[in-house]
């Protein structure tokens, strides 16, 4: 069956390909890797919903600048022996690349716009064997967004989802109490199945949740919320000055999260060890306003899904009801915790 999607693969010419030099330079520093003799690094665009005519004019002029960039279409050649791999965005996760190239490439299409995906694409030659490539891999891709992409051409674009045929109606639940609500939720989470820890294969992020001492079911203060963000502030600024580099910095809504990428497999050693991490940084950091929660090392530990609105308790002008969010994915240089 041929693929309706066409395929452009776009790279900086020699002496314009900063990136991609910066990344070389940067696993040499960060990972202490010099096996790397060349990384090439080039931006991937599949489209779908486009001429042969109008792609060819719009690879000159909106997916590439000629004078920067050298275009290929459908595939780039490489050494056999080379190491490669794409990265792209979660499915839901803006792609602001793609979105880009869709609009510009609508305005000479004729008002129609095309599907777009984007991704990267990585070409490392040297002596790199599997447990580097996949520390590389590992070093570059942000599970928080990202994922590894295939490297084959999709059929097509189009995104399957499956429509449920029966939805449940729940009377009245807009004129739900407080009281009516809670117990909605505890016989709901009944009834769905939750992950046990055995379940878990491995430590990828080690959640970090500094919640203010406050009454229990009570949205935090202002006072007691910004004293949360002063501590957060402090604890990532003492993981960069260690080497380790500063964490995803989330709002939980009521406190702060930080959040750290580990390689740890799902063993009883390995949770002891998650646990006592997180009793080492509450004796050092916990205080009267702020604390460490300890309680999170578990392998199938569940947090809140950030841009949702934590409602914990009543709304009231002295502890409003705020919305969680991811506020910076950091730039940890290095795991906190790995395999050996």
């Amino acid at each position: 069956m041929s693929s309706n999607v066409k395929r452009l693969l776009v790279e900086k010419r020699e002496g314009f390909d900063l990136e991609a030099k910066a990344l070389m330079k940067d696993l040499k520093d960060s990972l202490h890797i010099d096996c790397i003799d060349d990384l090439r690094l080039l931006n991937r665009y599949d489209i779908e919903g486009l001429s042969d005519e109008i792609c060819d004019s719009a690879s000159k002029t909106i997916f590439s600048e000629p004078n920067l960039d050298v275009v290929y279409k459908e595939d780039v050649e490489y050494d056999k022996d080379a190491k490669v791999f794409a990265v792209e965005y979660l499915p839901g996760q803006y792609d602001q690349r793609a979105d880009w190239a869709a609009q510009c490439v609508q305005i000479i299409n004729e008002g129609q716009r095309p599907n777009i995906n984007s991704a990267k694409l990585y070409i490392l030659t040297g002596d790199i064997d599997d447990e580097l490539f996949a520390k590389i891999k590992s070093y570059v891709i942000n599970p928080v967004d990202s994922r590894e992409a295939s490297l084959e051409k999709p059929e097509t674009l189009e995104l399957e989802t499956e429509i449920p045929t029966e939805v449940a109606t729940i009377e009245g639940f807009i004129d739900f109490s407080m009281e009516e609500l809670e117990k909605f939720l505890k016989e709901g989470l009944s009834k769905g199945k939750s992950i046990s820890d055995n379940e878990i294969e491995k430590y990828s992020l080690i959640l970090i949740d500094l919640d203010p001492e406050r009454k229990s079911k009570t949205s935090s203060s202002d006072y007691e919320y910004g004293e949360a963000k002063k501590l957060a502030v402090e604890m990532s600024e003492y993981f960069e000055k260690m080497g380790i580099g500063k964490p995803i910095f989330a709002s939980s809504g009521n406190g702060y999260h930080l959040i750290l990428r580990a390689d740890i497999d799902n063993e009883v050693d390995n949770v002891g060890i998650v646990k006592n991490f997180l009793k080492v940084l509450d004796g050092r950091f916990s205080n009267s306003d702020v604390k460490v929660d300890t309680s999170t090392g578990n392998p199938s530990r569940l947090t809140r899904f950030y841009g949702t609105m934590n409602c914990k308790g009543e709304n009231t002008e002295d502890r409003p009801h705020r919305r969680s969010e991811i506020i910076s994915i950091g730039n940890q240089e290095r795991r906190v915790l790995k395999k050996k």
